[in-house]
């Protein structure tokens, strides 16, 4: 893993030499390999890291490519999209936004969808005031790796009372003929009183091993409403971190759905920072896991203001060999007055070699609150099993429908229509 580290060093001794750089974008990089070396990368001494081996994503000959890779066809990127949403479609290959590919149609005025340097350079202020304000570079190597060398990324604007009636899809594509890692960077500034949905769509074309080290930052401002999505369908060479940072302000509205199909190494960390009053904050999860899949879901809400709620659900299934890790924090702080905060990880284990690790957490320095989380862990129900096999349905059949149940309160909470239908089908294929 050493000759990961030397790799970023010479990706970001190179850049400026590849690539002219902004000055808000080279400040934002320096500062974060300045913690490169000090960090290190995370091993399983490590509390935070005790269940996910960073090897085994690291350790399979990747390399840091110091100009931009990839190659993209129609039919590789028909596989990747949600039928029947009506949405402005953007599409990243390597963490560049691929302009050919990308549909964004008429967007309403103000609303600002580009790349992150064109951002820099022509809107300042916007971007200097959020891109590694909230995701910092001090607290998590993958977080400095990817400010240190990403080349590019995408920038999502939406001005005060503006509401985007339709979705934004993004198709986060890795693609390289060689072992690769990817980085991926994104920020969506939402200013007061308005409202979008993201829908993003991870994956990998299979040509090579691909690591894709993706970054999100979110900063809604008050009242604003931001309706996330993160459908992660890897092939067995696609292997991510994905690191998504959400601050809000008062009265603000955040959901976030993260929908796990396949992959092979999978590690989810999102993180909620509601800092004002009357915040809503909302995590959903699915995870899919088999053959020798790898899932971890390490979240945290950080409530630091008075009467804000937040709500966690996280469903897991598992079968063949897969491993899923679940492990959430509720923190309240001391001025957290008046908050509910509750946190539930429910799991079924098809078979005796999965393997499922949970752990819930509350951190409670408040004294007038609400938080409950609890986990549950086990097989299908037997005399449900029983029950609906006795009324003619066959073993297959009962299982199906009995899993489906299980994680339909998560799917139903899925808002757009299309996308619902698509996660279904997913499911129920994969069940």
């Amino acid at each position: 893993m050493t000759n990961i580290i030397s790799q970023v060093e010479s990706a970001f001794n190179a850049q400026g030499s590849n690539e002219p750089i902004d000055a808000i974008r080279r400040a934002v990089r320096d500062e974060a390999f300045t913690h490169i070396k000090t960090l290190g990368i995370p091993n399983r001494k490590m509390e935070a890291w005790k269940y996910t081996p960073v090897d085994r994503i690291l350790d399979r000959g990747y390399t840091i490519p110091l100009t931009a890779v990839g190659d993209l066809t129609d039919e590789q990127l028909d596989k990747h999209l949600i039928p029947d949403l009506d949405a402005h479609f953007i599409v990243t290959l390597n963490g560049r936004i691929d302009q050919l590919r990308s549909n964004i149609g008429h967007l309403p005025g103000g609303v600002i969808i580009s790349s992150i340097e064109h951002a820099a350079s022509n809107y300042p202020a916007l971007v200097a005031g959020h891109l590694g304000k909230y995701a910092r570079s001090e607290h998590d190597a993958f977080v400095a790796m990817n400010a240190a060398i990403s080349k590019s990324g995408l920038f999502i604007y939406v001005p005060a009372n503006v509401e985007l009636a339709q979705p934004i899809h993004i198709v986060h594509l890795s693609d390289a003929s060689d072992a690769t890692v990817v980085q991926t960077r994104s920020l969506i500034v939402m200013d007061e009183g308005s409202r979008a949905t993201i829908v993003e769509t991870q994956s990998d074309t299979g040509r090579g091993l691909t690591f894709a080290n993706n970054v999100l930052e979110c900063a809604l401002d008050r009242h604003a409403f931001l309706d996330h999505y993160a459908l992660q369908r890897f092939t067995s060479k696609g292997s991510v971190i994905n690191t998504l940072y959400a601050y809000q302000k008062e009265s603000s509205v955040f959901d976030t759905h993260t929908i796990t199909l396949s992959g092979a190494t999978i590690r989810n960390q999102p993180t909620i920072h509601p800092d004002a009053e009357h915040c809503t904050s909302h995590m959903y999860g699915v995870v899919m896991g088999s053959g020798e899949m790898h899932v971890d879901n390490h979240t945290l809400v950080d409530h630091a203001k008075p009467n804000c709620e937040s709500n966690e659900l996280y469903k897991t299934i598992l079968s063949g060999r897969s491993t899923g890790i679940f492990n959430g924090k509720v923190f309240v702080r001391r001025d957290a007055q008046q908050t509910n905060a509750y946190q539930s990880n429910k799991s079924v284990v098809l078979s005796d070699d999965a393997k499922m690790y949970s752990k819930p957490e509350l951190e409670i320095y408040a004294d007038d609150v609400k938080c409950s989380h609890g986990a549950t862990t086990g097989k299908l129900d037997t005399e449900a099993m029983f029950y609906l096999q006795a009324r003619g349905l066959s073993k297959p059949d009962a299982q199906r429908l009995l899993l489906m149940a299980f994680v339909g309160d998560v799917i139903d909470a899925i808002r757009p229509a299309a996308v619902k239908s698509y996660v279904l089908d997913r499911v129920s294929e994969l069940i």
